[in-house]
């Protein structure tokens, strides 16, 4: 998106207390939580509105939470969502996209121990991928 200095999704999720992964413009990735109370959830704020920016976001938890519905991106006025580069153009990349279990979710990966018990808080989806 350009000309904004803020991102905000209005959304709802199945379950209230879901945590998302966010990364801003390939900068460090920041857990957040959406709890439902608050219909609009700030991604991105405090950003320079002369610039582009990306934004990539995932869902920590497994399916068996609930779906999650985004019903609207709202930016500053004038802002604008921009159509995302295909980054496989030329065919030359693999796609891959999961809707899975808890292995996908990044099951206890945030875990110090196998023993630890399993909680919403200790799932991260992206944390997992890296790895």
């Amino acid at each position: 998106f350009r000309g904004s200095s803020k991102l905000v999704m209005r959304m709802k999720s199945a379950y209230s207390g879901v945590y998302y992964t966010c990364q801003i413009d390939g900068g460090r990735e920041v857990k957040l939580l959406h709890d439902n109370s608050v219909e609009y959830f700030e991604v991105a704020s405090g950003l320079v509105s002369t610039e582009e920016h990306t934004v990539r976001c995932g869902r920590n938890n497994e399916a068996s939470w609930g779906s999650t519905i985004i019903y609207d991106l709202n930016l500053d006025t004038g802002g604008e969502i921009l159509q995302a580069d295909d980054p496989n153009a030329d065919n030359t990349m693999l796609r891959f996209e999961a809707i899975g279990d808890s292995i996908t979710a990044g099951f206890k990966v945030t875990s110090n121990s196998a023993y630890d018990p399993s909680t919403i808080e200790n799932q991260d989806v992206l944390e997992e991928i890296q790895k």
